[in-house]
């Protein structure tokens, strides 16, 4: 049975020790603050399109829910090697709970950490008009549990934090490319191979940037991801090996 009550009390704390970890948001926030101005050359150069600005600030929004679902990740590899996970699922409480609480808390503070980089991107001339702004922010959340789920499954499979974090660099660095936000699918058909890019072409849609594959088969693969995402995820979860 699910205990409503836990899932609030693990939400709000995984909420609010990320937001005491100060040091390493800003230190993550950064690093993609300093692609901005890069972007912002590109762009005054003339050699891409009028749309890479938009394209460029929806990828920024992408990977920042890549990184956050890694540290998430490496969170889970920690806790369970220091045995933390060892008394919480051994509580009278349902697994069910604590995993749903576990990916409610990281999809409220990836609202709050994206909401900081749009306002920032907005700054530097991002021209999204208030209803466009909320939407994408709103959408970038709305497809946040997906690439949670994916984190929970490898992390509750990898004993070791620096595989994970190998792993999450390439994976994360292959998404400029595979996730078909400034490579299309018409340049590049292999993208069509990436469950992410489904997700990723949501957010184009919500930007109003010319997608690769039609609204209904976006929203079907990213809803089919987050239901094998969320039973494989659960199930791994609740069997970790502390």
């Amino acid at each position: 049975m699910i205990n409503l009550n836990l899932i609030l009390v693990m939400g709000r704390q995984s909420f609010v020790k990320m937001l005491r970890s100060k040091s390493e948001n800003i230190t993550s926030l950064l690093e993609f603050l300093i692609i901005i101005p890069l972007i912002l050359f590109i762009v005054s150069t003339g050699i891409v399109g009028n749309d890479f600005l938009l394209r460029a600030a929806v990828l920024l929004l992408f990977l920042n829910t890549i990184t956050l679902a890694s540290s998430v990740g490496m969170s889970i590899i920690i806790k369970r090697k220091e045995g933390v996970y060892r008394e919480i699922l051994s509580s009278p409480s349902s697994n069910l709970s604590i995993f749903i609480g576990l990916v409610i808390g990281n999809v409220i503070f990836l609202f709050f950490r994206n909401a900081i980089l749009l306002l920032i991107m907005e700054i530097f001339g991002i021209g999204l008009d208030f209803f466009t702004f909320f939407l994408l922010l709103f959408a970038t959340v709305a497809i946040s549990p997906v690439i949670l789920l994916i984190a929970i499954i490898v992390s509750s499979k990898i004993e070791n934090v620096r595989m994970l974090t190998v792993s999450a660099t390439i994976f994360t660095v292959s998404q400029f490319i595979l996730s078909g936000i400034l490579v299309s699918f018409n340049e590049l058909r292999w993208i069509v191979l990436n469950p992410l890019a489904f997700p990723a072409d949501l957010l184009l849609f919500v930007a109003g940037v010319e997608t690769n594959f039609p609204l209904f088969i976006d929203v079907l693969s990213t809803l089919f991801l987050f239901v094998i995402g969320y039973i494989l995820a659960n199930f791994y979860f609740s069997r970790i090996e502390c």
